[in-house]
């Protein structure tokens, strides 16, 4: 968890000296968000903002360095409905496996 923290902090670090940015994330560490009783997973909390879709979600984390796919995200989030994805709502974003 402690490298977690340090690199979510060294990712806001860098998204900070970008400029002209569309998206920005709030890199938040999350263990075992979500998962009913499985193994904890590392990864992120990710809040739906207006405008919001996987794929422009998947692409905003890519910016930052964290490979993701649409396919991951919908495997680690039971019953999430993208057509339906509201406002506000927390989506948990796997962490790339090294």
């Amino acid at each position: 968890m402690e490298d977690n923290v340090l690199i979510v902090k060294k990712l806001e670090s860098l998204a900070s000296l970008s400029s002209g940015k569309k998206t920005k994330l709030k890199l938040e560490p999350a263990d075992n968000f979500g998962a009913g009783g499985a193994a904890p997973e590392k990864g992120f909390e990710h809040t739906v903002a207006s405008g919001d879709t996987l794929s422009t979600i998947v692409q905003a984390y890519k910016k930052k360095g964290i490979k993701v796919t649409v396919d991951q995200i919908l495997k680690v989030n039971p019953g999430l409905v993208p057509e339906k994805m509201k406002v506000g709502q927390k989506i948990f974003i796997p962490a790339p496996e090294k």
